[in-house]
This record gives structure tokens, C-alpha cells and sequence, in this order.
């Protein structure tokens, strides 16, 4: 059999997974989940009778996968479903490490996997999958068109959704993203988000750089990452072994207490909460126990940043939501 052959083959039991849904008054989408040409799991969905938002047909097959093979990594596994992953089950198969998806039908409205989004395009993610859509699309479609055709022309006598005009209602915003999926993705503006805020802090280090050529070469890093940033420097007379003291005048309390030094010593080092333990300042050239050894380069390489890991775990055990460490 060719490859085309095989999804197709492996798309119609997915269709009889969503043919069963339609029979429980469910959305008809199903799902398969395939390995080594045995399928391993099954599904569709089933929202409505769970009550469970993440009962989606892929995600219950993947689910089910991993307690069959006792693993949850599926990276020897395609799986098979009628309609476009939304960004939760596309984020599942990234997290499952999947090794391809075939999806019949596109979403234009919630589509994760080259319509609304491209959640698999994204390099920035630690896995990325085979993707091959449109497998029978036609058919797929059709089942998913004729069950809310059948719904609509109904007073909810065999829907499973009886007099409950919510959930009708529901099913019917459900089609309008596969009754459109002809139609190119919908352009609903651009992203809304709160901007990205970062304040540096830098000392000069050991006389190889200023802390105005330290700031400048950090401060493009951050902008090569994120183009939008908004960057700002806090003018320390000292650099990072003044942080606190110069944030602290801000209002503040410092806290003061023992962590791991860069010679295996305890050393002291300190950090700055507000009032209400939402946000923490730590120095790192102080929790890291620079300012405690010689200016050598030996002395530098045997530094340890483990102070700072001790004080952020502080910090968010206190309940603090926000750390700036300051660079020294």
C-alpha cells in the first residue's frame, strides 16, 4: 500500500469514531492513534456527555495511547483525526513528542496546525512533528455538515442535547468553523498582550567591560528575542553590588540570610521584598559570592550562581510572582 493509501485507510476509522459520536448526540469527530500499522487507541468526542472541556477525540486517543504502551512519549505514533487540532491538542502532541499528525477537514476558526495558527511551525518549541492535512477532507466534512444540518432541522429529538437551546447554540458556533473552512483564516486583528519590561542592572566586570558596554551588548540580545522590548537601565553608582541598596530607597524590605558561596562556603547574601511578598530584587553578584573572592580569573571561574537559585526558591516560596536579579 502506498502512504496515501494507508492515511486514507486509517482516516475512515477515525470517520467511524466520529459517526459514533454523532449517535450520542456528540460533535462527530474522531480520532485513531496508529503504531507500527496497529492502531493502538481510539476515540471521539465526547464534551458533552464527560462535561470535561479537554475530552476532545485526539486528546482522548493520546491520552489512551500512552496507558496502552505504558509510555508518554509517542514519537513512534501518526495520529489520525477528522478535524484540524485546536492549540490544545496540537500542544498535547508536542508535549507527547508525536511523530506526525493526518487530519482530514481544516478549522479556519480554531485550526492550531496551518489555519488559525502553526503551532508546529513554531522553532521555538522543544519538538516539532510531521504534519499532512486534508486526508478524504470532503468526506470528513460532510459527516460534521450533515449531523448540524440534521440538528438544525430538529427540535433536539435525537440530538442528545434535548430542549437545551445553549447547547444547540454551542454546536451551531462549532460548524461555522467547518462551513467555512473554504474560506481563508479569519483575520480578527492583531494580538493584544501587555509589553515585555526589562531593567538591567550591570556592573562593570572586573574592568573588561563599563557597565554602560555591558548594558548595551545585554540590551541586544533582548531585542534580537524580542524586537518590542522595552529596555531600561537603573544608573548605579556601584553596579550590581549597589543594586539593593539603590532599589531599596524606593521603599522595600532587605532580607538578609546564608547561602552557598563560590568556594563551598556559606556566604551572606540578601535580597529585596515589598510589602506584600509579590515581587523580589536579588543581586546576583552578592548571592553568587563574587564580591567574597580575589579579582582573579581563577577566582571568577570557581564562582557559583547556586546562591541565586537558593534565593529565587526563597522568593517564590514567600509568594513572590515577579524576581529582577541584577547582574554584577
Amino acid at each position: 500500500m502506498t502512504i496515501t493509501e494507508i492515511d486514507e485507510k486509517f482516516m475512515r476509522e477515525a470517520l467511524a469514531e466520529a459517526r459514533a459520536a454523532a449517535a450520542v448526540g456528540e460533535v462527530p469527530i474522531g480520532a485513531v492513534v496508529v503504531r507500527d500499522g496497529e492502531i493502538v487507541a481510539r476515540a471521539h468526542n465526547r464534551r458533552e456527555l464527560d462535561q470535561d472541556p479537554s475530552a476532545h477525540a485526539e486528546f482522548s486517543a493520546l491520552c489512551a495511547a500512552a496507558q496502552s504502551l505504558g509510555r508518554w512519549r509517542l514519537s513512534d505514533c501518526t495520529v489520525y483525526v477528522t478535524l484540524e487540532p485546536c492549540c490544545m491538542c496540537a500542544g498535547l502532541m508536542v508535549n507527547a513528542r508525536v511523530g506526525r499528525c493526518v487530519y482530514g477537514a481544516a478549522d479556519a476558526k480554531a485550526g492550531a496546525l496551518g489555519s488559525l495558527y502553526d503551532l508546529n511551525a513554531d522553532s521555538r518549541l522543544n519538538h516539532r512533528f510531521n504534519v499532512t492535512a486534508g486526508v478524504l477532507a470532503d468526506e470528513c466534512r460532510a459527516v460534521l455538515s450533515g449531523y448540524f444540518s440534521g440538528l438544525r432541522g430538529t427540535d433536539g429529538a435525537g440530538c442528545g442535547c434535548g430542549a437545551d437551546l445553549e447547547a444547540h447554540t454551542a454546536h451551531a458556533e462549532a460548524l461555522a468553523g467547518v462551513e467555512d473552512t473554504a474560506v481563508g483564516a479569519v483575520d480578527f486583528g492583531a494580538a493584544c498582550r501587555r509589553p515585555r519590561r526589562v531593567q538591567l542592572a550591570i556592573d562593570s566586570f572586573k574592568g573588561s567591560v563599563s557597565s554602560a558596554q555591558a548594558e548595551e551588548a545585554v540590551a541586544e540580545g533582548v531585542r534580537r528575542v524580542w524586537p518590542d522590548a522595552q529596555v531600561s537601565a537603573l544608573p548605579l553608582a556601584d553596579g550590581g553590588e549597589g543594586t539593593l541598596d539603590a532599589v531599596a530607597a524606593c521603599g522595600g524590605e532587605v532580607v538578609a540570610c546564608e547561602v552557598a558561596g563560590p568556594l563551598g562556603d556559606c556566604v551572606s547574601a540578601r535580597m529585596l521584598v515589598d510589602g506584600e511578598y509579590e515581587s523580589a530584587v536579588i543581586e546576583m553578584a552578592e548571592a553568587a559570592g563574587i564580591g567574597y573572592s580575589p579579582c582573579t580569573e581563577p577566582a571568577a571561574l570557581a564562582a557559583t550562581t547556586y546562591g541565586v537559585g537558593e534565593l529565587m526558591l526563597r522568593a517564590v516560596r514567600a509568594g513572590a510572582k515577579t524576581i529582577y536579579i541584577g547582574l554584577g
